[in-house]
């Protein structure tokens, strides 16, 4: 069984054949490892799904949670339909292997999405009182009598809070975008001088060659200028210079300093002529060309059942009183000022920690203690699609009820927003991000419903020897079609913005804000990506993913591993129908001994170190550390298997400097320097 399929046939008695010949084979595989049960579970937990990701049979057990462990992980006895997890004790958790990690992302997704019970008042413990919303820099206190407010998610954001595009190497780049109207660029020049940009060509030597609405040559070479950057800087204030006295320098001199910044780092320039949008390399010249279907950003990602793909972010109790305890006056020491580095300070990672918070959420009107608090500081993202697009009434999907935006999608390559309704949503993907003992920079798991995408190649390791599993689309996928071929994750859709930046798909006249239209003209918007999971279990193909395990196969092998695992007791313990046997963990990160994340270019991952690197490594990056999820890194995976395209999560999740040496900062999480204090 060198090859095992991911999925079933797609039609017929061949997809009943091939169901039966699978169940078979997983039954009889987890029977010797002791984790009967898993195959009575496929025929319950998949109720409602016609294929899916199905884990393949037997791996090695070299992560699993004993049987009395997982029993503890259950509020009121052994594992049972529907029963509450508690969260995992982050103050105390046991950092001396890969797999102690692993337990912990399982059982705090086992937890997050539990029927609340006990102080958790709501329907799911992420409905609860426990957790806030995040809305435009706002924590919004959950209200259990109301649903809440999604939205689409905004371009992807890279580490200086730029967004990011793909080029054709599969390299993630930042980039800034020249100002501009109706395809006609303006360009700052030396000596308070403007040029106006109408076409940007390649040149012979690769560079970009610049004419004007008159065809007459404008020879420069473009940097940074403050006038490309965001009115507000947010991330970008990481890049002045510590030396030079931040809150001592004028709004002008620090945006100039961040441009420089930009132009030494080479980020991109986008230029939007009237043949498209072109991306020049800042301080080079050099056109950039993108990768196969990358629209520059904003890429919205739509079902198989066209629904698009809503999305929200939420933190608990203990960061809501951690951020507003460091933003306020005589709070938790140090007094966090956006504009100095130095006051960033760490993210909760012990009890005395706690204890801080807690005295100053009690000082301050808010609860004494927290029924979650040994989690420690919690960061969430959700991913959700319209439950009513699902067959079976979205049996197998953890639901809730939301406020979500609508649109007349009369005109296939023009969605134009109408308002928003209540509507059932359906879970399909999570990050879960939490702090924990002697690790600032949060951990990061994510997870993924079963039925999302398939797969690119992977192996992983069993009875001694490593098996292939060879990529495979057929099936009833949520976001590909049945039997897809390439190219995969390409943006057919880009939501335009709210700004003063107009391109060929979003120009300023008509005013498109807000309306989801097709990349070319020529296309529409439906079918939607055909999306697939270039690295299946959070590693590249190639290198030594971290510093326990040598072989992607190996890492692999510990996630799939806990998978089955985990399934195997739920359906043991009768818990095989719950929706929450339906989300597999695709991966956890973390960095090498809680360090900051080591920088994006070149990639930061552990696999690009050198075979014996030192301690600490130079890419510290480790765990499963080429992490992405298909609903929200849809289109930064890489155009291959491999470390040397796509990024991880740290890739924009990093550090102010990046020494791998020093704790990671609160700078790690994107959203809590915009974010306000509680009132």
């Amino acid at each position: 069984m060198e090859n095992f399929r991911q999925s079933s046939k797609s039609s017929g008695e061949k997809e009943g054949r091939t169901k039966m010949k699978n169940f078979r084979q997983s039954s009889k595989s987890l029977a010797k490892a002791g984790l009967v049960g898993l195959g009575a579970c496929f025929a319950a937990g998949l109720a409602g799904t016609a294929d899916a990701q199905v884990l393949p049979p037997n791996p090695d057990p070299t992560c699993v949670v004993p049987a009395s462990e997982f029993k503890s992980w259950f509020e009121s006895g052994p594992p049972f339909l529907n029963v509450p997890v508690s969260p995992a004790d982050s103050i105390l958790l046991n950092t001396s292997n890969n797999c102690n990690f692993y337990k912990w992302s399982e059982r705090m997704f086992l937890w997050l999405t539990s029927p609340a019970s006990g102080p958790y008042k709501g329907g799911r413990v992420f409905d609860t009182q426990v957790f806030y919303q995040v809305s435009n820099g706002t924590l919004v206190a959950q209200n259990t009598f109301g649903p809440r407010n999604f939205a689409l998610r905004a371009a992807q954001a890279g580490p200086d809070g730029l967004p990011v595009i793909m080029d054709a190497a599969g390299h993630v780049r930042e980039f800034v975008t020249a100002p501009g109207n109706a395809g006609i660029t303006t360009l700052s020049l030396p000596g308070n001088r403007q040029a106006r940009i109408a076409t940007v060509e390649t040149g012979p030597d690769g560079k970009a060659v610049f004419r004007d609405a008159n065809n007459n040559l404008v020879t420069v070479t473009p940097n940074v200028t403050a006038d490309m950057l965001p009115q507000t800087l947010g991330r970008l204030t990481g890049l002045l210079q510590p030396s030079s006295g931040p809150t001592a320098l004028s709004a002008t001199a620090q945006r100039q300093q961040v441009a420089d910044a930009l132009t030494a780092a080479r980020v991109l320039i986008q230029f939007n002529t009237g043949s498209g949008p072109v991306f020049v390399e800042a301080g080079t010249g050099v056109v950039d060309n993108l990768g196969p279907g990358q629209a520059g950003g904003n890429g919205v990602l739509n079902s198989q059942q066209n629904s698009v793909i809503f999305y929200e972010t939420l933190v608990n109790d203990v960061y809501a009183w951690y951020l507003t305890g460091r933003k306020t006056q005589g709070g938790i020491a140090p007094y966090y000022n956006p504009n100095n580095p130095a006051t960033y300070g760490l993210f909760p990672t012990s009890a005395n920690d706690l204890t801080a918070i807690e005295n100053f959420s009690k000082a301050h009107g808010g609860p004494p203690s927290f029924p979650d608090g040994d989690a420690l500081a919690v960061e969430v993202k959700l991913s959700w699609v319209d439950a009513a697009t699902l067959p079976n009434n979205a049996q197998g999907y953890i639901t809730t009820q939301a406020n979500v935006p609508t649109y007349n999608t009369s005109n296939p390559r023009d969605w134009v927003p109408t308002g928003t309704k209540p509507a059932r949503v359906a879970l399909v993907g999570a990050h879960f991000v939490g702090s924990a003992k002697n690790h600032p920079e949060m951990i990061w798991a994510t997870f993924e419903h079963l039925r999302n995408t398939p797969l690119a190649t992977y192996q992983y390791n069993s009875g001694g020897k490593t098996l292939t599993v060879q990529q495979s689309t057929t099936g009833n996928w949520l976001f590909s079609a049945n039997g897809a071929a390439a190219p995969y994750n390409a943006e057919l859709a880009v939501l335009c913005p709210n700004s003063n930046q107009p391109t060929k798909q979003c120009p300023s006249s008509p005013n498109l804000s807000g309306h989801i239209v097709a990349y070319t003209t020529s296309a529409a918007i439906l079918p939607p990506s055909n999306v697939l999971r270039m690295k299946p279990w959070g590693v590249a193909s190639n290198g030594v993913p971290n510093n326990e395990d040598k072989t992607p196969a190996a890492a692999n092998t510990e996630i799939i591993s806990i998978d089955t695992n985990v399934q195997a007791q739920l359906s043991a313990g009768g818990a095989g129908t719950d929706p929450r046997y339906n989300y597999l963990m695709i991966g956890s990160t973390w960095t090498f001994g809680g360090g900051q994340p080591s920088k994006l270019t070149p990639n930061g991952a552990y696999p690009n170190n050198a075979a014996n690197p030192p301690n600490p490594p130079p890419y510290n990056v480790v765990g499963t550390s080429m992490l992405f999820n298909s609903t929200m890194e849809t289109f930064q995976q890489g155009t291959d298997g491999t470390s040397k395209t796509g990024f991880n999560c740290f890739s924009c999740h990093s550090d102010v400097t990046g020494d791998v040496t020093k704790p990671a900062s609160t700078f790690v999480s994107h959203i809590f320097k915009p974010t306000k204090p509680l009132p």
